[in-house]
């Protein structure tokens, strides 16, 4: 623990006599709910002028909060396709957060595109695990390999034990790039050339039926 004030005074005590002071700690981010002790040097004297020193133990209680992750990390597509990124989102924290949200946070360098940026995925309770689902795009000339989206997990404390507080997280999905879409234009090209194919097929019957008429006629 560390105070911003860390020597302070107090006051002339009269016997049976007592006074309050307002301190503001700041906690470690990682430190385990539960019940944790601040320890305080007091210093002072008597009336004559006797020195005495003592420890005192503050108890401080910790609340509990929640702590979100993603379970399932990566996932394959097609270069040039659109595909739904299914996360898992767990609760390993000891208290419920609600209002969660999963949220893509995509780079220009990288090759793709945000077809869904967030997704309300609501309340997550402790231990708990739920799916947020981002529809994503993928360049179809990017380069095939693993490439690396953050996924900003936000959420709100659980408001029944007086927790208001915001907790923001920021997860890595790896996206395996392993194949290519067929482009649109192949498909217009083979289109072509089924219908000169079939042009020419009805300009041959049709040079061939003509052909007919004319040798019937002439035989007459």
């Amino acid at each position: 623990a560390y105070s911003e004030d860390e020597k302070f005074f107090i006051d002339r005590l009269e016997k049976a006599e007592t006074a309050s002071r307002t301190l503001s700690v700041d906690l470690d981010e990682d430190l385990e709910s539960g019940l944790h002790t601040v320890k305080m040097d007091a210093n002072y004297e008597d009336e004559s002028s006797n020195s005495y020193s003592e420890t005192l133990n503050i108890p401080i209680r910790v609340e509990g909060k929640p702590d979100l992750e993603l379970l399932n990390e990566e996932m394959e597509m097609k270069a040039g396709d659109t595909s739904e990124l299914r996360v898992k989102v767990k609760n390993t924290g000891e208290q419920d957060a609600e209002s969660v949200t999963a949220r893509v946070l995509s780079e220009r360098s990288q090759p793709f595109s945000l077809e869904d940026r967030s997704s309300y995925v609501g309340e997550i309770e402790a231990s708990e695990t739920s799916e947020a689902v981002l529809e994503i795009s993928s360049d179809r000339n990017a380069v095939l390999k693993q490439h690396q989206i953050k996924v900003h997990l936000r959420a709100t404390g659980d408001s029944t034990e007086g927790d208001n507080n915001v907790y923001t997280f920021t997860e890595n999905v790896d996206v395996e790039l392993q194949d290519r879409t067929q482009s649109s234009l192949i498909y217009v090209g083979v289109l072509g050339a089924l219908a000169v194919l079939v042009f020419l097929v009805y300009r041959l019957n049709r040079n061939r039926k003509s052909g007919s008429e004319e040798v019937e006629g002439g035989e007459e």
